[in-house]
């Protein structure tokens, strides 16, 4: 919540807020690899948040389909695709 308050009180961009957010441990958990996948596919960090969000429901969307558990497409699983 801090940095939500650091961009907005020093005009900070939207860019700028999701680069901070992405230093977190919290952030590289639940998006492991992503700065791999945003050089791979020469994305900014929001557009390769978004492709990494579809890319696992779809995976979800997979297992459920052929009768698996969906809780198989954890972030870990996913990003090791």
């Amino acid at each position: 919540m801090d940095l939500v308050y650091v961009a907005q009180a020093h005009g900070k961009t939207q860019d700028w807020l999701y680069e901070e957010i992405s230093k977190t441990e919290e952030f590289q958990m639940r998006f492991p690899d992503i700065e791999k996948f945003k050089a791979e596919h020469n994305l900014t960090l929001k557009d390769a948040i978004t492709g990494f969000l579809e890319f696992e429901a779809s995976v979800r969307s997979s297992l459920t389909a052929a009768g698996y558990d969906e809780g198989l497409a954890s972030p870990d699983a996913v990003g090791a695709l």
